[in-house]
């Protein structure tokens, strides 16, 4: 592949990226920065808004040199990269009207103000769209802008518990934690991304745009794995399993999470197809004397549903007693040499020093003038054939106020009052006529399987793109045939993962290791706008379809690549899933001080990049819009999961502190945790951010005797008395259904949440008001179930309205009506075994 630098600073003065010219107003706070940094990444001019002094959100650790200073927050670093910065307040008059005329020439306004904050000031999106008609709006909130929930204070914790997550993370016998590091905020902005290039499509095909709402809980929501789909086929609730995993209905449970001589891995026992990659480790165990009765074990016909708990036990001790003479780096070293499934648990420190990371350039350095010294930020995690990306630190207060005003001051000449006057333009009723899904005509090769590349292809499909799904009955994607099944009856068809994870997608079984195979793809390459593949690199070109073929066959395709470390560096070969490659990105650090880590149990990376890499599609098919060009995307999914562990990487790098294990606690907030409620595994979370929310708090359950205490009036000492503070709490909780603590929180103003499990959220009457969960006839299966994106585009929804397709159900269409094939040629094909 052609290769463009990877980097360039935005004072070169080049116009590099793929979103140049667009500009992006953002006034977000936590919820939203990785909103508009992913839209920075990619080239598009980003303003951050802050008020008079700066952002709230300045004040969140860690800080550069352990100085609370609001110009020295590596929180705010991480997330405003690549985005120029001015002061307005938009509580004044007078700075709202600046803020119009600078959104009558913007392209993108993104917020997470609470809902009827902008309507409230004159400046919500009926008030802009009648300023600018072609202004998108993302609108970040915990709950959505409309439903029971609206009105409801959200923080990362409650979205977390709200959305799921939380009641599977950590260990049945400690309560629920949340996820790696601000888990629901990073995923909020990256799907709201998601959202916002969406409507930019949209947008260059009727001239109007539209307020796309992105929901928190449903953000997290859409990153859950197993748990609602294993509710909704099976009518089982996923549990907390801690440092074990559970792989289907009958795989049974096995540990995954090992201790090793500098720290801890992630590995499970494979048996079945993935068989010998136990092998290989018990045959390197061997060659150490170290393997025991392990050796004697056809790993490939073990089944894990019919040993018992104590040969599992004692199994998975002797490979704890061999990882326990191996550091991380000794034991990763064999997933390079012999692609062996374990992975280190990475902290800071490893991840600046892996050599791939390194190798691909992943890795940006910048000078901080105010700071007289350099930091290393993690870059966008992917590489363009076609452009290099821009990069600048985040901007001081206020610093580039000045210049932007300048370069509006036409504008600011020339309108006076803009409030209440209507540009005549299109109506997005008229327009969108026709054309009611956003992402019409769009064309998608799905060639990839399993988790990462399909979602790609799903989260386009689920906005109109027409995506095709190469299949074959030779290679069956694993996620079919994995249970918990439909009607508890296994089938090819009948895989909820598969189901869960594939609507809105035809389906065509084909032969690839078959000369015509190939042919047969090339032809509907040529049809094709985006091709997406999650192969092990170098598979692709093997089989004929490497990028520089596919450039011959159709000059304006874009080809997705989304392997598991790219396609170059010194172990980009390395096949792996997502639930074990997240050990590389830091967030699986979750879990108890002082006790084994219980990451998730969602393959992180997957959904990561699955986000990132649909916002590169996007782009790149804006940047052929503009040019005619089409490019290939290389990715990785490492990458993309390590963005979310910005702020504690440049802890690292400012510092020199790496992250302990932290559970539910956060420095700027306490009471911070989950709470036992009445009954069976019933659990609430509770944040308290002020003072002054303390206080409110202490009304609402009554002023205890205890809650009373000075000690407990201030921030500071409730954070230095917060193991008494939450058994104190947890002694009201627990006389109170989740239900009955919540809406007390939250009618005194507390942000609080129910930790719900997965049958609660198809019982949650904010999801309900939403139409959260789609439901769809499916041909054998009958009534299956989706869920929704969390962004919603209000004139143009997302459109779930095809069934997971059945194993190569849509053949025949496909030949017949997209490749033109007449019976004589469709005949032969399926004779001659290359359709089925």
């Amino acid at each position: 592949m052609e290769k463009a630098d990877r980097w360039h600073s935005t004072s070169d003065g080049g116009k590099k990226g793929l979103l140049t010219p667009y500009r992006v107003l953002d006034l977000t706070d936590e919820k939203g920065f990785l909103c508009g940094k992913v839209l920075g990444d990619l080239g598009a001019d980003v303003i951050k808004i802050e008020k008079p002094g700066g952002s709230r959100s300045r004040s969140l650790g860690p800080f550069y040199g352990d100085i609370q200073d609001p110009q020295k927050s590596l929180y705010w670093m991480a997330f405003n990269t690549n985005k120029r910065g001015m002061v307005l307040d938009l509580d004044s008059t007078d700075d709202q009207e600046i803020f119009k005329k600078l959104a009558q020439k913007a392209d993108i306004i993104i917020e997470s103000y609470r809902p009827g904050y902008m309507d409230a000031h004159g400046i919500g999106y009926a008030d802009l769209r009648r300023i600018n008609p072609e202004l998108i709006m993302v609108s970040i909130s915990p709950f959505g802008q409309e439903g029971p929930y609206k009105d409801f204070k959200g923080s990362n914790i409650v979205a977390e518990a709200m959305g799921g997550l939380m009641f599977v993370t950590g260990d049945r016998h400690n309560r629920p934690t949340v996820s790696g590091f601000d888990f629901a905020y990073c995923h909020a902005g990256l799907q709201g991304a998601v959202g916002a290039l969406i409507a930019l499509h949209h947008r260059q095909t009727i001239g109007q745009g539209q307020h796309v709402d992105l929901s928190m809980q449903e953000a997290v929501i859409a990153a859950l794995q197993l748990a609602p789909y294993l509710w909704f086929y099976s009518e089982r609730i996923q549990q907390r399993e801690g440092a074990k995993t559970t792989w289907g209905e009958k795989a049974g449970t096995s540990q995954i999470v090992y201790p090793c001589k500098d720290g801890y891995v992630l590995w499970r026992m494979y048996t079945g197809g993935l068989g010998w990659q136990t092998q290989n480790l018990v045959q390197w165990m061997e060659e150490e004397g170290m393997a025991a009765d392990l050796a004697t074990v056809e790993w490939s016909q073990v089944d894990m549903a019919a040993l018992t708990k104590e040969q599992v036990v004692e199994w998975e001790s002797v490979f704890e007693k061999f990882f326990l003479t191996k550091t991380k780096k000794e034991l990763f070293s064999k997933v390079i040499e012999k692609g062996i499934m374990v992975f280190p648990l990475y902290n800071a420190s490893d991840i600046l020093q892996d050599p791939q990371l390194k190798a691909r350039n992943f890795w940006v350095h910048a000078y901080h003038p105010e700071l007289q010294s350099t930091l290393s930020y993690p870059g966008i995690p992917f590489k363009s054939s076609e452009v290099s990306f821009p990069f600048r630190p985040s901007p001081l207060i206020g610093e580039h106020t000045s210049e932007i005003y300048k370069e509006v001051e036409n504008v600011l000449k020339s309108t006076e009052g803009l409030s209440g006057k209507f540009q005549e333009g299109k109506n997005a009723e008229e327009d969108i006529n026709g054309h009611d899904s956003a992402l019409a005509g769009v064309k998608v090769l799905d060639l990839g399987w399993v988790f990462a590349g399909p979602f790609v292809a799903r989260f386009l499909g689920d906005y109109g793109a027409t995506v095709i799904k190469i299949e074959s009955f030779n290679r069956v994607d694993p996620l079919r045939t994995m249970s918990p099944y439909a009607g508890g009856k296994s089938g090819v068809n009948r895989g909820a993962y598969f189901l869960w994870h594939n609507p809105n997608k035809y389906s065509i079984s084909v032969d690839l290791q078959l000369a015509n195979g190939v042919q047969l793809v090339k032809r509907l390459v040529a049809w094709a706008d985006v091709v997406v593949e999650n192969f092990t690199p170098g598979t692709l070109e093997k089989l004929g379809l490497g990028y520089e073929e596919l450039k011959k066959i159709n000059p304006g395709i874009i080809l997705v690549r989304v392997s598991s470390a790219g396609q170059d560096g010194p172990y980009a070969h390395v096949r792996a899933l997502g639930q074990m490659l997240k050990g590389l990105t830091g967030l699986a650090n979750t879990g108890i001080p002082g006790q084994i880590p219980t990451p998730n149990p969602v393959a992180h990376t997957d959904f990561t990049s699955g986000y990132y890499f649909t916002c590169a599609a996007l782009a790149a098919l804006d940047y052929r819009r503009k040019t005619g060009k089409g490019q290939c995307i290389d990715g990785s999914q490492i990458e993309s999961g390590i963005i979310f562990y910005s702020p504690l990487l440049l802890d690292y790098v400012a510092n020199g502190t790496v992250e302990t294990l932290k559970g539910n606690r956060i420095p700027q907030a306490a009471p911070h945790n989950s709470y036992r409620c009445k009954g069976d595994e019933r659990w609430c979370v509770i944040s308290v951010f002020t003072d002054e929310e303390w206080r409110l708090l202490c009304i609402a359950i009554g002023n205890p005797s205890w809650a009373t205490d000075a000690k407990y009036s201030t921030l500071a000492g409730r954070k230095k008395n917060e193991d008494e503070l939450d058994r104190s709490l947890e002694s009201w909780t627990i006389q109170h259904t989740p239900e009955e603590v919540v809406e007390r929180m939250q009618t005194a103003g507390i942000a609080a949440g129910v930790v719900k499990n997965a049958k609660d959220l198809f019982e949650d009457l904010q999801l309900k008001h939403r139409n959260h969960f789609r439901y769809v006839e499916h041909s054998e299966i009958g009534t299956s179930c989706y869920s929704s994106p969390s962004y919603r585009l209000m004139d143009t929804p997302p459109q779930i309205t095809m069934p997971t397709p059945c194993l190569g159900e849509h053949t025949e269409f496909i030949c017949r009506e997209i490749l033109g094939m007449d019976d004589e040629e469709f005949i032969r094909l399926l004779q001659e075994g290359i359709l089925a």
